[in-house]
């Protein structure tokens, strides 16, 4: 091949190599087209995918959101409340439901587009409340107005309302309901509340005039019998005598017992807030039911806790009638063996000024069983018709006390197993006031820190009580439980020099009394130093046994159950002088009152002018039998008017007012008498009302016409003349009301 030959292969060579890189970028080009459009394509396809997945979305959101519309329409619809919705910006209503055109009785054309003054469903003054308060707060909740129907008639009702935006407008929403028939059921219950109130204040009235009504005469009986008993009589008569008095007093509780009741029921018994010592109640009470715990030869014993606050606020009254009424229980259905009320804390002083205690009656008597013990609270219920017919008693008593626990916030439970006992208890609050800087109440001269005295008492609580006194003041306290136990005790300590310097001594236990422990106590000891005191406790008749117990050498007898500051007083007495002939130590020497005047008090009397102002000759008569023995003169006037007749003519010392009487009555007679004094310039004469109303709006309202102090028949001689005495002495300050 020659050259030019060769030069053309090469030619040709670079020609097809030319082509072949172009061919070559050519399909490198198609290659990135046909990329680039598969990439398209496939973003075409997700976007094609997206638009179907957002149409699908868009078509079950509207469909969800015509459920939703079509749920709420059908709750807007059917709702039993009347519902509206008014566009702010028009003032007109753009839907109401089904209810609000049944309760109106306008259709929903006759209501939809027309402006909400145009149809006036609310009455115009109702209508402007609503507004304002809209105006005020945004919303208006459950204010009661009145609407008016199509045709014409009203109804009561209760609507609220509230402003929104819906679909880009202010709205007001209202709901109001149909309140005709409550309002109509409320106007009844009213109704019947005031008949029952109006019922309650009758039955008030009449129980008040009834009491009186039987007080009256229950006045003269129960004073005569008193009178005729301290007469010679025989004993068959004496016996029928005691068999009146007694069945009177019954009767007599009975009815307190109807009135306190009918006053708890009327909502008239309120609780006084005074203050008092617990302990000095918790005294008074054991002295008073400890006389008829005694006749029955039970041993009736008190505890208050030396954590209880002495110095409480409420109402002492209403206290001891609820623990006075357990008591009674607990002495009723008691034949043998021991009553015990205790005091203690229901839940530790916290220092709020309240104190919240428990209070217990524990007796060994004849029990409850357990499916009576819910309804003995009930009232005018024992539980056994039995007990009624063998033991006595209404069935009030646990009635009354069960309400009064509750008005102190307290409860009541009982605790009990037949032929064992019974325990009632109950709590109750009271604030208490700061103790006092100094307490004299266990003030003794004599030191007995250090002294050892011996306790003998067959009763583990009367034992328990004796020693927490006796401890708290330093005493060295042996207890033993019987009469052998002590004198073995005594002989124990004979040889050495600690010896017993008192034995308090109980009287009545079983095996070896307390006469006959004395007797050999006395026996072993002649000496000064080995002659214990002895300090005899007794619940016995005092006649026979004082005179056993002087012959064995008792030093103090003391009735049970015991004050601590009697205890101490006692010890006193005999320690201080080393010893005394035997003294009695009585509930009436510490008060200084006794049940009859003696000629010690009658001496000190002078000579008084009364006025006694009394319609029954009964009970005139039974005054003037009151005061035989006095040296007071007495002037009657049988009726109101009478009396101030009287007074005007008489210069009289006192005035014995009876509160119920013809022509003029009791209050208006005390006033009267003030205004003649005043009139006058005459010193005020004491004026005591004589009332058989034991409600406190009557003794009130003697108080507040001018009486200076009430008895509240049937009344006692000891009473009357003991309120006459005080009364007379007080005439010159006259600061004091005093209610006997």
């Amino acid at each position: 091949m020659g050259r030019h030959e060769t030069d053309i292969a090469e030619d040709e060579i670079s020609r097809r190599r030319a082509a072949e890189r172009e061919l070559e970028a050519v399909r490198g080009e198609l290659a990135a087209q046909v990329t680039a459009r598969h990439e398209m394509q496939l973003r075409l396809e997700q976007e094609v995918a997206d638009r179907d997945r957002i149409i699908a979305e868009g078509e079950l959101t509207a469909a969800r959101l015509r459920e939703s519309e079509m749920a709420m329409r059908q709750v807007f619809d059917q709702n039993l409340d009347s519902m509206s919705i008014i566009d702010l910006e028009t003032g007109r209503y753009i839907d109401i439901n089904e209810e609000y055109t049944r309760n109106t009785g306008y259709s929903r054309d006759e209501i939809i587009g027309k402006r909400s003054r145009e149809v006036l469903i609310m009455s115009p003054e109702d209508n402007e409340r609503l507004r304002a308060e809209l105006k005020r707060a945004g919303l208006v909740r459950n204010m009661e107005a009145t609407f008016r129907r199509r045709d014409g008639s009203t109804y009561h009702g209760l609507i609220s309302a509230v402003n929104i935006k819906l679909r880009g407008h202010l709205c007001l929403i209202t709901i109001n309901r149909d309140i005709g028939a409550l309002k109509e059921t409320q106007r009844h219950l009213i109704a019947a509340r005031e008949a029952a109130l109006e019922a309650s204040r009758a039955k008030s009235d009449f129980l008040s005039s009834m009491s009186h009504e039987i007080r009256t005469p229950m006045n003269a009986v129960l004073g005569m019998a008193d009178m005729l008993w301290e007469s010679d009589l025989t004993g068959e008569q004496r016996h029928y005598l005691d068999i009146i008095r007694s069945n009177g007093v019954t009767l007599l509780h009975l009815i307190n017992d109807i009135l306190d009741l009918a006053k708890v029921e009327s909502g008239k018994l309120s609780f006084e807030e005074v203050d008092f010592d617990i302990r000095e109640l918790i005294d008074t009470v054991g002295e008073t039911m400890g006389v008829r715990a005694h006749e029955k030869h039970l041993e009736l014993a008190s505890y208050v806790a030396a954590d209880v606050p002495h110095n409480l606020v409420g109402d002492p009254v209403r206290l001891r009638q609820v623990i006075v009424n357990l008591l009674s229980n607990a002495v009723k259905f008691t034949n043998y063996g021991e009553i015990v009320l205790s005091v203690e804390m229901a839940h530790p002083d916290t220092g709020t000024g309240t104190a919240s205690m428990r209070f217990s009656v524990a007796d060994t008597g004849i029990g409850i069983p357990h499916d009576k013990i819910n309804s003995i609270f009930g009232a005018f219920t024992q539980a056994d018709s039995s007990t009624t017919r063998k033991y006595g008693g209404t069935g009030l008593g646990l009635t009354i006390v069960k309400r009064l626990v509750e008005m102190y916030r307290g409860r009541i439970t009982v605790e009990s197993e037949p032929g064992k006992g019974s325990t009632f208890s109950f709590t109750a609050e009271f604030k208490t006031r700061p103790a006092p800087v100094t307490v004299a109440l266990d003030a003794a001269s004599v030191d007995l820190a250090g002294m050892r005295i011996l306790v003998v008492d067959d009763t583990a609580v009367n034992r328990m009580i004796l020693r927490e006194a006796l401890t708290s003041r330093g005493v060295m306290v042996t207890c033993v439980e019987s009469g052998q136990a002590a004198l073995d005790e005594i002989d124990r300590v004979a040889a050495g020099s600690n010896l017993y310097r008192a034995v308090l001594l109980d009287c009545r236990m079983p095996g070896m009394d307390g006469i006959e422990v004395a007797r050999q106590i006395r026996r072993r000891g002649t000496g000064p130093h080995d002659r214990p005191i002895i300090l005899m406790l007794t619940s016995d008749d005092l006649g026979p046994t004082m005179a056993r117990a002087r012959e064995v050498g008792v030093d103090i007898f003391m009735i049970k159950p015991i004050r601590r500051a009697d205890l101490f007083e006692a010890l006193n007495r005999a320690l201080g002088a080393g010893g005394a002939s035997s003294q009695l130590i009585s509930p009436a020497e510490r008060d200084g009152v006794h049940s009859t005047f003696g000629s010690d008090v009658l001496a000190e009397m002078r000579p008084l002018r009364i006025l006694l102002a009394e319609d029954s000759r009964d009970n005139r008569l039974l005054v003037q039998a009151y005061f035989k023995k006095t040296p007071h003169i007495i002037d009657e006037a049988e009726d109101g008017a009478a009396a101030v007749e009287k007074f005007r003519t008489g210069i009289y010392d006192l005035v014995l007012m009876d509160i119920e009487m013809p022509i003029m009555d009791g209050y208006s007679a005390t006033r009267a008498i003030r205004a003649m004094e005043k009139e006058t310039g005459r010193q005020r004469v004491p004026i005591l009302a004589l009332t058989a109303s034991v409600l406190a709006e009557a003794l009130e309202k003697a108080i507040d016409a001018g009486c200076d102090a009430y008895v509240v028949k049937p009344v006692k001689k000891a009473t009357l003349l003991a309120a006459v005495h005080k009364a007379t002495r007080d005439a010159e300050t006259n600061g004091s009301v005093l209610r006997a």
